[in-house]
Parts: structure tokens; sequence; C-alpha cells
């Protein structure tokens, strides 16, 4: 049984989560995410010290999420194609808090920057653990990037078609 503090978290973080995607990082209150969430404003801070902590915590647990379904894909001998496309529509999925996140959270300071490249590191050295060259992990990073901002975020494309897409790269670059 979950405990009523897991539980309230829980509405607190899917809250903010829904309120972030609708309105933005910088347009959000804290009133936004605990009226949604049904609770009193004071309750937001017994979990989070302020918005960019919400946000970072749920940067955070999204992030791990995927590395652990990274790792389950990698050591189920999934093909390494298969947890790139994985990776991408994990990204479609999440691309109203990937906006948030990239293109307002970015810039609000250090801290979310130093939250960017500890991602990148995590997902790099994940790569660089299937024993592909650097060269190849700048290119699949940058490829990431390229389609989760233009294709996804930017001109808002269908799955199908990032899937597709992402799937022609993979033949160009001879993936596995």
């Amino acid at each position: 049984m979950m405990s009523q503090s897991y539980s309230t978290k829980q509405k607190l973080i899917n809250s903010a989560i829904k309120i972030f995607a609708e309105k933005g990082f910088w347009k959000t209150k804290i009133s936004d995410i605990v009226k949604e969430a049904g609770v009193a404003q004071g309750t937001f801070y017994l979990y989070f010290k302020s918005k960019d902590h919400c946000l970072k915590e749920i940067l955070l647990l999204l992030h791990y999420e995927t590395l652990d379904e990274i790792k389950k894909l990698i050591e189920s001998n999934s093909k390494f194609s298969e947890v790139l496309i994985y990776f991408i529509k994990r990204m479609y999925n999440l691309k109203k808090i990937a906006k948030v996140f990239l293109f307002e959270a970015l810039s609000s300071g250090e801290e979310f920057r130093d939250l960017y490249f500890q991602f990148k590191f995590n997902f790099r050295n994940i790569l660089k653990n299937l024993n592909l060259s650097d060269e190849l992990i700048t290119i699949i990073l940058g490829i990431n990037r390229e389609i989760i901002e233009q294709d996804i975020i930017f001109e808002e494309k269908s799955e199908e078609f990032v899937i597709s897409k992402f799937k022609k790269i993979i033949d160009i670059l001879n993936i596995k």
C-alpha cells in the first residue's frame, strides 16, 4: 500500500509535469501546481524547496527511469538500433517536458545546465559501454538532439514520421 506522503508527492509531480507542459516553466506558479494537485500551497514546500527544485526532481526521475529501461533493453540483448528507437520514442512521449527543459530551464542557470550535461554524460557512458567509437557517439547524440528539437518539439511531427526518419538514419549509419 502506498503511503499518504508518497501519494501526495506523486500528485504534485504529476500536476507539475502537466502545468509545466501547458504553461511553460517561467509562467507556471506554485499555486497552479497545488491547485491542479488539489492540495494546500504549504504542502508543496513539504516536498520541494522551490519550483526549480520540483522541476529538477521531475527531470531526474524521468532521466533515471529512461536509463533503467535502456539498461534493461541492453541486458535483454536488444539490438542497438532498438535501444536508440526506444530513446526517441521516450523523448516523443515526454516532448512537452523536454521542451520546458531544453528551451526554458537550461536558460535559468548553472544548476539546469549541469543537469543537462549529467544526462548527456550518462547516456554517452551507456553508448561507450556498447563499444561504440567516440565519433559514432557524437554523431548519435547530435542526431538525437536534432530530431528532438526540430522534428519533435519545433515542427511537432507525428511519432510515425519521427521513427521512420530515425530508422532511415540508423540504416545510413549502418547501425545494428
